[in-house]
Parts: structure tokens; C-alpha cells; sequence
């Protein structure tokens, strides 16, 4: 059965924390084939076990269940599992294509919305949205110098259109 195992715990050396719990981990797995993605306060981590749910619960609830440390243990299967994540780290965790079939989608759907309200679309990964400050022309024209025309967004030529019409 493969595992998906969400940590939330801080520790001073986040690598070493996760190296142990990977090998912790690795004591009920299958095959020793751990993989993990982790940043400074979280960590996910899948694997393969024969072992059911409960044993695999029974067993981090007896060498974490002391500890502050929180985590959500859940089998998964590759075909019925949504997420929102880079591809690469994708491929890494999961060995399958899952991002990229679902950044497909996303954009299918994107260009349907856009089409129905004219409106360009922005997808962020921030829970709270900064609003865009609006570049002055020296800006736009530093980007252009630094980065060449075809890197500013529709909003960018926009006002640059608008600077030019001035």
C-alpha cells in the first residue's frame, strides 16, 4: 500500500530531524524506499507498506505520539489522489506525471474562463494577495533592458502603451 505522511514540527536541525523520521519510517516499509519533500516547518513523505493503516498508525503513535510533533498518515493511490505542487517534486514523491496531467486541466479550464470573461487569469500560491504595484516607465523599461520585451505581462504592455500614448 503506498503511504502519504504529512509532518508539522519545527526543529533546530530540520535535515537531521527529517533523516531520522525517514529512518524511522524506513523500519516499516517494504522495500527502505523513502521519499520526502521538506521546508523549514513541514515535511511530506511517501513510501510503500504491506503493513495496514493501523499498524502503521499504532507504530509513529509509539515513538511520536510524546512528542509536539503533528502528522496526518494516509494511504493513497497514484490515479485518485489530487494535489497542487511543482511537477518535479511530483515525479520525485509520487513517479508519475499526477501535476502535470492537472496543470493540463487547469490551463483547459483557464483559457475556458478567460474566453467566457476576457479576463486574463492569475493563479497564486500565497494565501493572502498582494495587489500589484503598477510599474512607472522606468521600471518597464529596465525590465525590457534586463529581461527583453517578450518578458513583461499583458498589464506591462499595457501601461507601457499607455506611457507611449502620453
Amino acid at each position: 500500500m503506498n503511504y502519504l505522511l504529512t509532518v508539522f514540527g519545527k526543529c533546530e536541525n530540520q535535515d537531521d530531524f527529517i533523516k531520522t523520521l525517514s529512518q524511522d519510517v524506513i523500519a516499516m516499509c517494504d522495500s527502505g524506499n523513502v521519499k520526502y519533500y521538506y521546508g523549514p516547518e513541514s515535511a511530506l513523505i511517501t513510501f510503500k507498506s504491506s503493513e495496514s493503516l493501523e499498524s502503521m498508525s499504532e507504530f509513529l503513535n509509539s515513538i511520536y505520539g510524546e512528542s509536539d510533533l503533528v502528522y496526518i498518515l494516509l494511504p493513497y493511490e497514484t490515479d485518485k489522489l489530487s494535489f497542487k505542487m511543482d511537477s518535479e517534486i511530483s515525479k520525485h514523491l509520487f513517479n508519475s506525471k499526477i501535476n502535470d496531467k492537472k496543470q493540463s486541466v487547469n490551463e483547459e479550464f483557464d483559457s475556458l474562463v478567460q474566453s467566457l470573461l476576457g479576463k486574463e487569469l492569475h493563479h497564486t500560491t500565497e494565501s493572502k494577495c498582494k495587489p500589484e504595484k503598477e510599474l512607472s516607465l522606468d521600471e518597464i523599461l529596465d525590465k525590457i533592458n534586463d529581461k527583453g520585451i517578450s518578458s513583461l505581462t499583458k498589464k506591462e504592455l499595457s501601461l507601457l502603451n499607455n506611457y507611449s500614448n502620453k
